[in-house]
């Protein structure tokens, strides 16, 4: 049985085994990244350096490419080939335009208030000569976060420990405490179609949908 934390969610907590429950999870986020990058090659036509705000090597490992910048506020071990930079990226040492793509996916949603988000946004287009940028979309039925269906239509709900702690998937499965729930929440600000158009006024803006419904948002130049 393979072992993982759930990335974001609590800082330090021990590694738990998966559970049944935790493996459908995790087949189902596969399946939407693989369909998110199926054509994403093409994208990266003429494109050498890459830097990765808030990265992983799990996307580019599945791509096929190596030469990337993972630029992360915690430490992490990546495979030979990568680059991994501890840093903020609501400002960076970066020089403009110093990348071919300045790349995201599900982290702006992570760096905390709106003028995190700014931030982040700002550094990303000022870095990079092209951009990508996805992030779950507010209105989506199922908060992958709390891992939980129709939460985000009860978000007053959210603000009570109890309701998290034992209506959650998040909160039943690793137990956070009140103090974890805080900074789990401090940290994370869904965003909306009108937000993402302020965020990336010279990007295209495409919803990426399912079962007729907004899922995510990309932002692309």
């Amino acid at each position: 049985m393979g072992e993982r934390n759930v990335p974001f969610l609590l800082n330090g907590a021990p590694v738990k085994s998966d559970t049944w429950s935790d493996r459908l999870l995790w087949k189902l986020a596969g399946y939407f990244r693989r369909q998110r990058f199926s054509a994403f090659g093409h994208f990266l036509t003429g494109v050498e350096s890459i830097v990765d705000f808030g990265g992983t090597p799990e996307i580019w490992l599945s791509l096929d490419r190596r030469n990337v910048v993972l630029l992360n506020i915690d430490e992490q071990k990546v495979p030979a080939g990568f680059v991994v930079m501890k840093g903020d990226a609501r400002k960076t040492s970066f020089p403009d335009k110093s990348f071919d793509l300045a790349f995201s996916n599900s982290t702006i949603e992570h760096v905390g208030t709106w003028q995190d988000q700014q931030a982040f946004a700002r550094e990303l287009c000022r870095v990079g000569k092209r951009v990508y940028c996805q992030t779950p979309a507010r209105s989506f039925f199922f908060e992958p976060h709390y891992f939980t269906p129709f939460v985000p239509w009860l978000a007053f709900l959210l603000k009570r420990y109890w309701f998290v702690r034992y209506f959650t998937y998040y909160g039943i499965r690793w137990k956070p405490s009140r103090e974890q729930v805080r900074d789990f929440q401090s940290h994370l600000r869904l965003l909306n179609y009108a937000e993402m158009r302020q965020l990336f006024p010279d990007c295209t803006i495409r919803r990426e949908r399912f079962l007729g419904m907004t899922k995510a948002y990309i932002a692309t130049r």
